[in-house]
Protein backbone atom coordinates (compact mmCIF):
# COMPACT_ATOMS: atom_id res chain seq x y z
CA UNK A 1 0.00 0.00 0.00
CA UNK A 2 0.93 3.60 -0.44
CA UNK A 3 -0.45 6.26 1.85
CA UNK A 4 -1.25 9.78 0.66
CA UNK A 5 -0.60 12.06 3.62
CA UNK A 6 -2.32 15.05 2.07
CA UNK A 7 -5.57 13.22 1.24
CA UNK A 8 -5.20 10.67 4.05
CA UNK A 9 -6.04 7.82 1.70
CA UNK A 10 -4.42 4.44 1.18
CA UNK A 11 -4.04 2.74 -2.22
CA UNK A 12 -2.89 -0.74 -3.04
CA UNK A 13 -0.12 -0.71 -5.64
CA UNK A 14 0.33 -4.41 -6.30
CA UNK A 15 -1.43 -7.70 -5.55
CA UNK A 16 0.56 -10.78 -4.50
CA UNK A 17 3.68 -8.69 -3.82
CA UNK A 18 6.67 -10.79 -2.73
CA UNK A 19 9.39 -8.10 -2.90
CA UNK A 20 9.45 -4.31 -2.76
CA UNK A 21 12.28 -1.81 -2.35
CA UNK A 22 13.01 1.83 -2.99
CA UNK A 23 16.02 2.16 -5.27
CA UNK A 24 18.71 3.84 -3.15
CA UNK A 25 19.15 7.57 -3.79
CA UNK A 26 16.21 7.79 -6.22
CA UNK A 27 12.44 8.11 -6.46
CA UNK A 28 12.11 4.67 -8.08
CA UNK A 29 10.30 1.71 -6.52
CA UNK A 30 10.91 -1.88 -7.63
CA UNK A 31 8.56 -4.73 -6.73
CA UNK A 32 7.74 -8.29 -7.73
CA UNK A 33 4.41 -10.05 -7.92
CA UNK A 34 4.47 -13.67 -8.96
CA UNK A 35 6.32 -13.58 -12.31
CA UNK A 36 6.51 -9.83 -12.93
CA UNK A 37 9.16 -7.23 -12.20
CA UNK A 38 7.23 -4.01 -11.59
CA UNK A 39 8.89 -0.60 -11.66
CA UNK A 40 7.49 2.80 -10.71
CA UNK A 41 9.73 5.58 -11.97
CA UNK A 42 7.38 8.17 -10.43
CA UNK A 43 5.67 7.00 -7.25
CA UNK A 44 3.39 10.05 -7.44
CA UNK A 45 1.84 8.44 -10.53
CA UNK A 46 1.11 4.89 -9.29
CA UNK A 47 -0.86 4.05 -12.45
CA UNK A 48 2.30 4.52 -14.55
CA UNK A 49 4.05 1.20 -14.07
CA UNK A 50 6.63 -0.61 -16.19
CA UNK A 51 6.28 -4.40 -16.13
CA UNK A 52 8.75 -7.08 -17.25
CA UNK A 53 7.99 -10.81 -17.16
CA UNK A 54 10.68 -12.65 -15.18
CA UNK A 55 11.48 -16.31 -14.51
CA UNK A 56 12.71 -16.13 -10.94
CA UNK A 57 12.90 -13.95 -7.87
CA UNK A 58 14.43 -10.52 -7.44
CA UNK A 59 17.65 -10.94 -5.52
CA UNK A 60 18.97 -7.39 -5.24
CA UNK A 61 19.32 -3.95 -6.74
CA UNK A 62 22.81 -2.87 -7.75
CA UNK A 63 23.79 0.77 -8.26
CA UNK A 64 27.04 1.74 -9.90
CA UNK A 65 28.48 4.61 -11.91
CA UNK A 66 27.21 2.86 -15.05
CA UNK A 67 23.60 2.69 -13.86
CA UNK A 68 21.16 0.68 -11.77
CA UNK A 69 20.32 -2.98 -12.35
CA UNK A 70 17.77 -5.33 -10.85
CA UNK A 71 19.30 -8.78 -10.37
CA UNK A 72 16.93 -11.75 -10.71
CA UNK A 73 17.86 -15.25 -9.55
CA UNK A 74 16.67 -17.69 -12.21
CA UNK A 75 18.02 -20.82 -10.52
CA UNK A 76 21.15 -21.79 -12.43
CA UNK A 77 21.82 -18.24 -13.63
CA UNK A 78 21.11 -14.59 -12.93
CA UNK A 79 19.28 -12.18 -15.20
CA UNK A 80 20.05 -8.47 -15.16
CA UNK A 81 17.35 -5.87 -15.85
CA UNK A 82 18.75 -2.35 -16.24
CA UNK A 83 16.61 0.50 -14.98
CA UNK A 84 15.92 3.55 -17.11
CA UNK A 85 17.98 6.36 -15.58
CA UNK A 86 16.34 9.09 -17.69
Amino acid sequence: HIYNLELQTRSQLLNFCTYVQWVPNSDVVVAQNRTNLCIWYNIHAPDQITIHAIKGDIEEIERSEKGTDVIVDEGMQQAVYPLNEA
